[in-house]
């Protein structure tokens, strides 16, 4: 069967240094602007379609162009370009072609022209992450329960792909239900938390850029909105449940839901119904995987060809886990199977921490947190001089991440026993 694209809707950006176009599809595919500043010339010739005869079939022809590829990498529903090179007071032809999954596809559209008129600057790509200006916005305390939609439309960039938010808990209380989700998603696998817990969360955008989130009781928790990712992170609604079906480590193949080529790190959630059954994930190779209590999360791991491990332990059952695909990176990212050790050397002091293991500059570091021997002690991690200046109680395992200030985060630590890990960057 011929490979086929809708487009759904095209608009353009002026600007007096050029024109952003911006195309949204029916599916995910990888689309090229043919543009021309001639006139595409057009003309009849005879044709069948469907089983009827025409006599002049209309068709036109560019004669000089030039193809650009989309901004985004891989396949997207949303497509962008950036044209410097489109003055003011100039019109340009253009038409849409793309492929899907590397086919190339017989759709293309009708030809577009657009007259550059614009005085506003072309608005600059979204880097791979954006930390907010501030440090953070609350955007929630707390839902008696129920799911609440949360409007980002007004504080997150127009093109962003998805959200950092530092979700947790500020009383001493077990087993509490906690959920953040895109908004029309029907997952509802909802996590328990320990008291004063925090994870992060990693959370897609719909298009009209509206979360919801749920937290048992109207007050006590904090969900903080803390940054926005670009085009070179994907995220998705949650995926299949990808536990493994027995106990101890288990590869898991994200080959049939990851875009080509296959990215490096995947953003991945995992759900417990309980607050102690063995579970965790780990890079193939990696010699820090651990089998480890924890609560309901988030966790980043390095993907070697799509794979992963994953695992739990009995007398758990899979069904009291969730591993779900929620995102992944498609460039601008370092990861290591290992990492390398970040371990704060005081206690209960914000440490300052460098990060430029993997080159300097990065835009946000991942980390893996361990605790061999306690629970409900304190860890944290956070940006320098941000004003936020909360730490929680992990349970043995937790995945973290933190935007770099001159190549320096803040950790803190509360017990010998833990270990800090630096995973991963985003550039």
């Amino acid at each position: 069967m011929a490979c086929h694209i809708s487009v759904r809707d095209i608009d353009f950006h002026p600007s007096i240094e050029g024109v952003r176009i911006r195309v949204i599809t029916d599916v995910p595919s990888h689309l090229w602007v043919r543009l021309s500043l001639k006139e595409p010339w057009v003309h009849s010739q005879p044709s069948l379609r469907r089983g009827v005869q025409f006599a002049e079939d209309v068709r036109f022809c560019f004669t000089q162009f030039e193809d650009n590829e989309q901004y985004e990498s891989g396949d997207t529903m949303v497509h962008t370009w950036w044209k410097p090179n489109w003055p003011v007071c100039t019109t340009k032809w253009l038409y849409i072609w793309g492929s899907r999954s590397g086919e190339k596809c017989v759709s293309t559209t009708a030809p577009f022209s657009y007259h550059n008129d614009g005085e506003s600057p072309v608005p600059t790509p979204h880097p791979s992450y954006l930390p907010l200006e501030g440090g953070f916005v609350s955007i929630c305390n707390g839902t008696n329960d129920i799911y609440v939609d949360i409007d980002l439309s007004d504080i997150v960039p127009e093109d962003a792909t998805g959200v950092l938010i530092h979700a947790g808990l500020n009383v001493d209380t077990n087993h509490l239900r906690w959920h953040v989700r895109p908004k029309g998603s029907t997952m509802g696998y909802v996590s328990k938390s320990r008291a004063k817990f925090g994870c992060n969360v990693y959370c897609h955008l719909p298009p009209d850029k509206i979360i919801q989130i749920r937290a048992q009781y109207p007050s006590g928790w904090f969900f903080n909105l803390m940054g926005t990712f670009g085009a070179s992170c994907e995220f998705q609604d949650f995926g299949p449940d990808l536990t493994p079906p027995t106990p101890g480590w288990t590869t898991v193949d994200l080959s049939p839901y990851l875009p080509t080529p296959k990215p490096d790190l995947a953003f991945l959630y995992l759900g417990t119904n309980s607050l102690n059954l063995p579970y965790g994930v780990c890079a193939i190779g990696s010699s820090w995987g651990n089998l480890w209590y924890h609560m309901g999360q988030y966790a980043t791991v390095k993907l070697i060809d799509g794979k992963f491990l994953c695992g739990w332990l009995a007398p758990a059952t899979p069904a009291q886990f969730f591993t779900s695909l929620v995102g992944w990176t498609k460039s601008s990212v370092k990861a290591h199977i290992d990492g390398f050790d970040v371990t704060p050397p005081g206690y209960m002091t914000w440490t300052d921490t460098d990060v430029s293991h993997f080159g300097v500059d990065s835009r946000l570091s991942f980390f893996y947190i361990r605790d061999l021997y306690y629970t409900g002690q304190y860890i944290g991690w956070r940006m320098p001089a941000e004003p936020w200046a909360a730490y929680q109680k992990n349970s043995r395992q937790n995945w973290a991440a933190a935007s770099p200030v001159d190549n320096n985060v803040q950790l803190l630590k509360s017990q010998p026993s833990q270990v800090f890990r630096h995973m991963a960057v985003l550039f």
